[in-house]
């Protein structure tokens, strides 16, 4: 009696050590599954959305900024070429004026027809040249009317390169007085000119 009682003592604690076993095999994980389940809560749908529509909002800024730079540059990379584009035909009016004053006095001096090429080519292309920088400037009404005063003093000196050549081919004597007068326009014509290329050049530090 004694050894059956010790034999069904030994196969229930066999029993109960297989089954204590299994439970840990199975129960640990699944208890490892709950708590970091509970740890760990799904993101709501709601803090999706709002999640989505701050990157959206984050990369419109962006995008935005990127195209207020490429504009701010543009704009000042267009003054720029403005203001170079108005000193150029500034100075260029100014160089055909002293080359017609140049071909002029090659002509008196020597009575030689193509001495007067340069003032032949100025004659023509004078008023197209002033045309253009008045449409240049037309947005600014002080260089506006800085270049209609500049018409006048350019169309004046002209008439008197004109009186002077006139007379030379007549024959006549030429009148000391046209060059003194010429003299004058000219100097005026400096004097207009010089501001002007001032103002574009403040206008663009303005600008830029």
């Amino acid at each position: 009696n004694c050894q059956c009682m010790a034999r069904v003592m030994a196969r229930c604690w066999r029993d109960g050590k297989a089954l204590g076993l299994h439970a840990l095999h199975w129960g640990l994980p699944c208890a490892l599954h709950l708590t970091m389940k509970g740890a760990m809560p799904a993101i709501r749908p709601e803090r999706s959305i709002i999640l989505l529509l701050l990157a959206m909002l984050v990369v419109m800024m962006a995008v935005t900024g990127t195209f207020w730079l490429y504009r701010s540059q543009q704009a000042s990379a267009n003054w720029v070429a403005h203001t170079l584009r108005v000193e150029s035909r500034l100075s260029a009016m100014m160089v055909q004026v002293q080359a017609a004053e140049s071909s002029q006095r090659g002509y008196l001096l020597t009575g030689r027809p193509e001495f007067l090429d340069s003032y032949n080519g100025f004659d023509r292309q004078w008023r197209r040249d002033l045309a253009t920088l008045s449409q240049d400037v037309r947005d600014n009404p002080v260089q506006a009317q800085a270049v209609d005063g500049l018409d006048d003093l350019i169309a004046r000196r002209s008439a008197y390169l004109e009186r002077a050549i006139a007379r030379k081919r007549a024959g006549l004597p030429i009148d000391p007085s046209i060059f003194t007068r010429g003299q004058i326009l000219m100097a005026g014509i400096r004097a207009r000119i010089a501001p002007m290329k001032a103002r574009e050049e403040a206008l663009l530090r303005d600008r830029t």
